[in-house]
């Protein structure tokens, strides 16, 4: 902070004196003194010559309440009124030379605040003042209506000297007929009586004195030591004046883009379009807006760019971990012991900017150097102010991996909600779990949910408002990088011509919307920073071929510029010239921006986003050794541009493997019937069979497959109207796929391998369902224990007498081990959003009704991940459909889970799946019934045996990856061994890290296949999308998923639940194309059947806290080499 002033001391002004009357106003503690500097904005108003034009808040700028504040919005003009007054009633420079013999009178005339002896001991202080001195000899001029007062814009004085000047030389009389050529065009011209003002350009020299008479009453402002503080104590003055001079520096870099607008909009418009104009529908206004560029601090383009820059430290380093909030204290002790008797520190916006900026380097300290909350990878943060002016500063902190915040109790550890205790923390408790305490404040008792997040470390050093809030969720980046980055203050507008080619001018709607107040403007003045990011990014600048931006001198010979070797370079090329000669370079990703309306320069970005280490343009056009001609046909090749055709193109590779069932399944998934009915008709053809006849069999195909998806043919106009398959034909094909499922030899030898317990369970219901008795079962045993082994037994046992058993699960998985097995949401049409009173959506007239009528045994796996209603609104629908009051309409059902209740509860201990290792299927047991040793610190103690002993992260990690998969190269061969392991972890993270490993050890070639990500609100593609590809929400597959032939891989959707395509799936590839994936089915009842896999669009539940709302169109598959506990 040491010498910020005055160019670190290389600047030094003229020093003059302020008249010592003026002095004592604004230095003494006298009632008169007071008063003048209550209302010195409107005593300086009544000796101002010029008018001070500017829309201010006036809610702010009460004396009666609240905090006076003088804050600005848009633009501020001085004005000069003509000589004389057209309606009697003089103001400004008119006062000076209206009747003198009562200037006194006329002064005080319309204002019952000031006091006339103040008034008057000013107009003997400005009798000094050139401009009144030169105003108030014109009162002896007779002839005044026919004189012009030129006031000199430019007035030329010695500063070596230190003279102040004459009244001649700052005005001079001119009579109204004389030769304009005279005079001086930049000069102001006052006429008697013209009608209208005239505006005093900010750059004009008489600018300040001319409006600020007390603050430069011998012309201009000079310090003497003794003087130093007028200006600082000039109170509310003060406030305007500070305003009033950012405005202008302002305004003169505002100008200055204004002038170089033919430079900037080459810059903008070269072979692009800007994205600022993407809300432009008129395309005559495109070519005449005014360009506010982004080397404007705090313009709309500046923020947007900091913005993305924020989001690119975001894809790099992760989600913000802290978000905190430092605001100013006018209290602090720093301020009061600066503060005069009877000051404000409203007052002194120049101590609130220096003091504050104090504080925040301070606080930079403790979080970046003394890391108190962990050390940081990455950090951004915005300088803010209030409406009444008062900075505050908006962190964002990304913690090291090391230092992530996870747990509650690490969330704690840095904030506090509560109020703190009074015999602990006696300061934090007057500065502010339901413990009861409770403050009262204003009449009113507050508790702890008053109590906004804070560190008490922070509020107890800094003694200010500090707001700490952990960002728990990927769903608060969005919003508050948007928050901090959103620039000035500003009035929201919009302007409606009714001209179509108006043109559209930036950088006054920039001036016209933007509100200030002081400290801000003083905060700007000192050249304190207004944001900073760490560590810096710099974006790419992006071009296309030999379109790159050149800059060179007027005189220069054109032919040595094209042939110079800096012409010839840029960024980008050298960015690929590094890529040739460093390997390491090669694992680079370029961070820029543009928009898709942008063109081939838009798809030239999508690439350099996605190939690591480019050598050239022509390198990122190729693939497979075929150069394409653009990078929009490039990108197409490389799957990260979705066709209008991919659909077609999908079912086109699909039809090249002649799997015709599979080909008619894949096409009830995307439905594209035209292009396509030839390709699955194939196996339907015969000599004898008509045309129409074959096609009746391929739709009721089909039609059968949309009804295991839960849809209906007649939906999607596949038929003509006249014909349509009947309840009939869906009601018999229900029921027909129950009475055809097959049932496996072993599973009807399997009653004579059941257990004395399993044997106990199976008679028990077989015997309600060969006597058609309603009965209610339950099963609890924990994994290994057979249960499995026994529905199949069951099912097999009742399906054998043709008789209608289904089996039910809550997942997927679970569904697709059993034979026919349905997904329960599936078979009884269970709300997703569902209470105590829904109901399953199926009619008593149905096909599934007649059903589940025909029903004799209901298993339902897994039953402990359904919620109660989920139970209940099956029980209702039974007992509808059935006509009967008994529980679940008088079926025999039978349930999974651990269930203590009043109904009959069989348990099932002995461990058959592990039989061969007795001692880790014992310690099962005790794990899941609580009983394996605690240690000290209440943590289960794990066998040494089934541990891997912790080096480092990369370390311990392989280690586990060996004991694992111990033999990736044999595992690629042998299928079967590769299912049955998996590495279980608790957080998809993990997942992610791990498989990515996993993958790249596998053998084969590497397939990746890139996600579309679409943002639902269009007009932030641009800026987000980038952001998206990062993001892997819950139930999603990755933005890039990477696969090899025969690697393990999940479904994350239900596609074909009834062949076994369903939800957590385990699938091997097989073939990849470029729309499609060939996949066999690894484990379950469908093992080995053959799919085709496309891309579907995926929407993430934007209820949970993890997202919000986007599109992402990707296979419905993810590695499976590890998995998280839940999905396993």
């Amino acid at each position: 902070m040491n010498g910020f002033c005055c160019a670190d001391g290389t600047i030094s002004l003229a020093t003059n004196v302020v008249p010592n009357q003026l002095y004592d106003l604004f230095m003494s503690n006298i009632d008169e003194s007071v008063h003048f500097k209550t209302y010195v904005r409107t005593y300086n108003n009544k000796f101002a010559f010029t008018s001070f034009g500017v829309k201010f808040d006036k809610d702010l700028c009460r004396r009666n309440r609240g905090i006076y504040t003088f804050r600005t919005q848009g633009q501020i003009y001085h004005y000069i009124d003509d000589l004389i007054p057209l309606n009697g009633r003089p103001s400004y420079l008119q006062l000076y030379l209206y009747d003198t013999e009562h200037e006194l009178e006329n002064r005080i005339s319309d204002s019952d605040r000031m006091n006339p002896s103040i008034i008057a001991e000013l107009i003997d202080i400005l009798r000094i003042n050139p401009y009144s001195v030169f105003f108030w000899s014109l009162d002896d001029l007779s002839n005044l209506e026919n004189q012009v007062i030129h006031i000199r814009s430019d007035v030329s004085l010695d500063q070596c000297v230190f003279n102040a000047p004459t009244s001649s030389q700052v005005a001079a009389i001119w009579v109204e007929n004389e030769d304009a050529d005279q005079l001086r065009g930049r000069d102001i011209c006052v006429f008697s009586h013209s009608g209208g003002s005239h505006i005093v350009q900010y750059y004009f020299v008489c600018y300040e004195p001319l409006q600020y008479p007390l603050l430069f009453p011998l012309w201009r402002y000079w310090l003497a030591p003794r003087h130093s503080k007028v200006l600082l104590l000039s109170g509310r003055l003060l406030q305007q004046f500070v305003i009033d001079m950012y405005v202008k520096i302002e305004t003169s870099r505002l100008d200055y883009f204004r002038s170089k607008q033919q430079h900037i909009r080459s810059e903008l418009y070269h072979g692009i379009v800007d994205t600022i104009t993407l809300g432009e529908t008129d395309a005559s206004n495109v070519g005449k807006r005014i360009i506010l560029p982004s080397s404007f601090i705090g313009g709309p383009r500046d923020m947007r760019k900091r913005y993305m820059e924020a989001m690119a430290l975001v894809q790099r380093y992760g989600k913000p971990d802290i978000f905190l909030t430092m605001t100013y204290n006018p209290n602090w002790q720093e301020i009061l012991n600066e503060l005069r008797l009877h000051e404000e520190s409203q007052n002194r916006p120049d101590l609130v900017a220096r003091v504050f900026c104090a504080k925040l380097e301070e606080l930079k300290d403790r979080l970046f150097k003394q890391h108190i909350f962990g050390k940081v990878s990455a950090y951004v943060y915005v300088i803010e102010h209030q409406k009444t002016g008062l900075p505050h500063a908006h962190f964002l902190i990304i913690l090291q991996r090391d230092w992530k915040l996870y747990a509650l109790e690490s969330f704690d550890e840095i904030v506090s909600a509560e109020i703190p205790d009074k015999n602990i923390n006696l300061h934090l408790h007057n500065a502010r779990s339901d413990n009861g305490r409770t403050v009262k404040l204003r009449g009113h008792n507050l508790d702890n949910r008053w109590v906004v997040p804070y560190n008490p470390y922070l509020l107890a050093t800094f003694d200010c408002h500090i707001n700490v809030e952990i960002c728990s969720t990927i769903k608060a980046v969005k919003y508050l990088y948007k928050y901090i980055y959103k620039g000035h203050d500003r009035v929201a507008f919009n302007l409606v011509s009714e001209q179509t080619n108006q043109q559209i001018d930036e950088i006054q709607q920039f001036q016209l919307a933007r509100w200030i107040a002081p400290p801000e403007a003083m905060w700007r003045i000192y050249g304190f920073i207004v944001n900073e990011m760490y560590p810096s990014v710099y974006s790419l600048h992006l071009h296309l071929e030999d379109q790159h931006k050149v800059t060179f001198r007027a005189n220069e010979d054109l032919i040595n510029v094209l042939n110079s070797n800096r012409s010839a370079k840029s960024m980008l090329t050298e960015f690929f010239v590094l890529n040739r000669v460093d390997e390491n370079a090669r694992t680079l990703l370029s961070n820029c921006s543009t928009n898709p309306f942008e063109g081939e320069r838009y798809y030239l970005r999508i690439l350099l986003n996605h190939i690591r280490g480019p050598l050239s343009f022509e390198d990122l056009r190729t693939v497979d050794g075929v150069v394409a001609p653009t990078f929009r046909e490039e990108a197409t090749m490389h799957g990260l541009l979705q066709r209008d055709s991919s659909l077609e193109d999908c079912l086109y590779e699909a039809s090249l493997y002649q799997m015709l069932s599979s080909l008619r399944r894949l096409f009830a998934t995307i439905l594209l019937w035209e292009r396509f009915e030839q390709d699955m008709s194939v196996d339907f053809r015969s000599t004898e069979d008509s045309i129409l006849n074959v096609r009746m069999q391929i739709l009721r195909s089909i039609s059968f497959t949309l009804e295991s998806m839960g849809k209906y043919i007649n939906s999607f106009h596949l038929l003509d109207d006249d014909i349509c398959f009947g309840e009939d034909q869906l009601e018999s094909r229900e029921i027909d796929d129950k009475l055809a499922v097959e049932i496996p030899e072993e599973d009807i030898v399997a009653s004579e391998a059941l257990n004395s317990k399993q044997r106990h369970v199976y008679n028990s219901v077989l015997g309600k369902v060969f006597s058609n008795e309603a009965a209610t079962f339950f099963i609890d045993g924990p994994a290994g224990t057979g249960k499995t082994f026994l529905y199949k037994a069951l099912l097999a046992a009742v399906r054998s007498r043709k008789l209608v058993a289904l089996a039910i699960a809550s997942s997927g998985v679970a569904a697709s081990i059993l034979p026919g097995g349905r997904i329960a949401h599936s078979r009884f049409k269970i709300p997703l959003d569902i209470d105590e009173h829904s109901m399953c959506c199926v009619s008593k007239q149905s096909a599934i009704a007649k059903l589940l009528r025909m029903a004799r045994l209901i298993i339902w796996d897994e039953t402990p991940m359904s919620r109660k209603q989920h139970i209940e609104s099956l029980d209702k629908m039974l007992q509808d459909i059935n006509d009967s009051e008994l529980t679940f309409g008088g079926k025999v059902v039978l349930f999974c889970g651990d269930f203590c209740q009043v109904l009959p509860v069989f348990y099932l201990t002995e461990n058959m799946r592990a039989r061969l290792d007795p001692a880790f299927s014992e310690y099962v047991l005790e794990l899941g019934n609580g009983m394996p040793p605690i240690t000290v610190d209440e943590t289960i103690k794990i066998p040494d045996g089934m541990l891997v002993s912790y080096e480092d992260d990369c370390i311990s990690l392989d280690h586990l990856i060996d004991a694992v998969f111990h033999d990736i190269h044999e595992y690629s061969i042998n299928i079967s061994a590769m299912m049955n392991r998996a590495i279980l972890t608790p957080k998809n993270s993990y997942v992610d890290e791990i498989n990515a490993l996993l993958i790249h050890r596998f053998p084969g070639e590497l397939k990746r296949y890139y996600s579309f990500d679409e943002v639902i609100d269009t007009s932030e593609q641009s800026i987000m999308e980038d952001f998206l590809n990062t993001l892997t929400p819950n139930g999603l597959p990755p933005h890039e998923l990477l696969l090899k032939i025969n690697c393990p891989i999940m479904l994350l959707r239900n596609i074909n639940p009834s062949e076994g395509l369903c939800n957590r799936t385990h699938l091997i590839c097989q073939a990849f194309d470029r729309n499609v994936i060939d996949a066999r089915i690894a484990v379950g009842y469908h093992s080995g059947k053959m799919f085709f896999i496309p891309r579907i669009p995926f929407l993430p539940n934007v209820d949970e806290n993890s997202s919000f709302p986007f599109k992402r169109t990707q296979f419905p598959i993810r590695l499976s080499f590890a998995m998280t506990i839940n999905k396993s």
